[in-house]
């Protein structure tokens, strides 16, 4: 096959391309869309409880009365 045919191939057949990828990508780079996926899904919900912890602590602070030499909270 020419170069030529091979990179159009490339370009215009899906099926030949994803072919290609499989033959010349290792195992571990054909994952990697998932697993990046699942590391997002992951950081997004660490994202949330720290927000979550931080409005708590906003919300606690804000029933705290500063007294001299300390801080009282009710």
């Amino acid at each position: 096959m020419l170069k030529e045919e091979f990179l159009r191939l490339l370009r215009e057949d899906a099926a030949f391309r994803e072919e290609v990828r499989r033959q010349v990508l290792t195992d571990d780079v054909l994952v990697l869309p998932v697993r990046v996926d699942h590391v997002r899904a992951e950081m997004h919900e660490a994202s949330r409880r720290v927000w979550e912890a931080i409005e708590r602590l906003l919300g606690q602070m804000r029933t705290c009365e500063p007294r001299p030499g300390q801080l009282e909270c009710g």
